[in-house]
């Protein structure tokens, strides 16, 4: 079907089975929801509007759209380039150099590439940190997804201020651009990148200009080790010496594998939202973030793949399994992370770590950013409870259709507004390019 068959504007979606991953985790058998100008008009069982279009989900379970809390789109490109080595010689030998290799028009297709890749497993929304983030908003614009784009700033390459600039140019392009779609947050890259001095700087700025804060956090145990020898004490504590603990900063932070129970209480305090990246983690051979506590000390937790080049998916789905499996293995306690938890950190947690309070659930009010769900596959059955046949049965494959501010992305598992086959086709020729670059060991 082309986007052009579809509803659009004011319709209802009808017949589905609804997963509102609202506080009270109200699940409708059977219902609809009437959608008016992006957002959800109504929603309940048997609504009646006569004269509204209507798509049929016969057979299908609404949910609100995942939110991908930290990824590096443009780095699709370097998908496999190298396995199974520890984090500091992927980025040294490997990663690093190949990002010198990569122009603006890379960034533009790696990011459309991700883009494809994320709307088929169900995610509407991502987090993004990388370089000539304004080709990642370009292709943000084009296929419509929503995202919340930075351009990372590494102190030492390009002493702070271009990253700044540049960040001002995003501000100035693209912040709220693409119908709403789009927002530009700061991003220094990690305490062990960027120095007190320069934190502070990023402190005012995000003070100033009310912009969210995206930064790595102790995501291995030698980063944290290599803080406490240099300063005398964890990166959180640098954060905390940075004025970045603020309550008044929004701070979204990737990783947070090694924290000690100083740095989880600080970050509670500070109204810290955590993304766990646990795919990408145990493939580094980084660790497993503390969630359990974290959760436990009542800090906001939501998941991240990280980039394709590391995890090497960019599919949520996959790290609910992962986290609800992983984390009853460790912890010894099936269930530690029921169901509705992990469904929860994927939507409403990860819009809260955002302070999205139009994201996250399916309620009216709400963005209609919607995930509809083909549960004909012989994995669903018998039929019992959705939300835990969806993290334990479920796949990115059963993505049927997807709308982002009311807006149908994706039909029958296909994207609709871009050529995925074009797409495929550009990384093939430019991941090659990339690869036999001679500045990659």
């Amino acid at each position: 079907m082309l986007i052009d068959d579809l509803p659009k504007g004011e319709f209802l979606i009808t017949n589905a089975k609804i997963i509102t991953c609202d506080k009270v985790q109200r699940v409708y058998t059977q219902g609809d929801i009437h959608i008016k100008d992006g957002v959800i008009a109504d929603l309940g069982a048997h609504l009646t509007l006569p004269g509204i279009n209507a798509f049929d989900a016969q057979g299908l379970v609404a949910l609100p759209g995942l939110i991908n809390g930290h990824t590096h789109a443009g780095m699709t490109l370097l998908r496999g380039l190298k396995d199974d080595v520890d984090l500091w010689e992927w980025l040294n030998s490997y990663i690093w150099p190949a990002e010198s290799c990569m122009e603006p028009e890379d960034i533009y297709w790696g990011s459309l590439l991700a883009c494809i890749e994320m709307l088929k497993a169900g995610v509407t929304t991502f987090v993004d940190m990388y370089f000539h983030e304004g080709e990642t908003a370009r292709a943000v614009e084009e296929i419509g997804i929503r995202a919340y784009l930075c351009r990372g700033i590494i102190e030492g390459r390009d002493q702070g201020a271009a990253g700044l600039e540049e960040t001002n140019a995003l501000l100035a392009r693209w912040h709220n651009g693409a119908a709403g779609r789009i927002k530009i947050t700061l991003g220094p890259h990690a305490p062990y990148t960027c120095s007190i001095p320069f934190l502070r700087r990023i402190r005012d700025f995000a003070i100033g200009q009310d912009l969210p804060v995206h930064i790595h956090v102790a995501e291995t145990k030698q980063e944290v080790e290599k803080s406490q020898r240099a300063y005398g004490f964890t990166p959180v504590a640098m954060l905390k010496r940075a004025g970045l603990l603020d309550p008044r900063i929004q701070l979204i932070a990737a990783h947070c594998v090694h924290l000690t129970t100083e740095d989880i209480r600080l970050m509670k305090e500070a109204g810290v939202g955590v993304v766990h990246c646990l795919g990408s983690n145990l493939k580094l051979g980084s660790g497993i973030a503390p969630v359990i506590e974290l959760l436990n000390a009542g800090v906001k937790v939501c998941y991240g793949t990280d980039g394709a080049a590391s995890n090497n998916n960019l599919d949520i789905i996959r790290e609910m399994r992962l986290a609800a499996l992983i984390h009853n293995g460790i912890s010894g306690k099936p269930g530690i992370l029921p169901a509705s938890q992990i469904i929860s950190m994927a939507t409403n947690h990860a819009a809260a770590i955002l302070k999205r309070p139009d994201l996250g659930s399916l309620e009216i009010g709400k963005r209609a950013d919607i995930v509809l769900l083909d549960t004909s596959g012989c994995h669903w059955y018998p039929r019992e409870d959705a939300v835990s046949s969806l993290i334990y049965s479920g796949s990115w494959a059963d993505v049927d259709t997807v709308l982002v501010n009311g807006e149908f992305v994706v039909h029958k598992g296909k994207v609709l507004t871009v050529n995925e086959e074009e797409v495929k086709a550009q990384i093939e020729k430019r991941a090659w390019r990339i690869k036999n670059a001679k500045s990659i060991v």
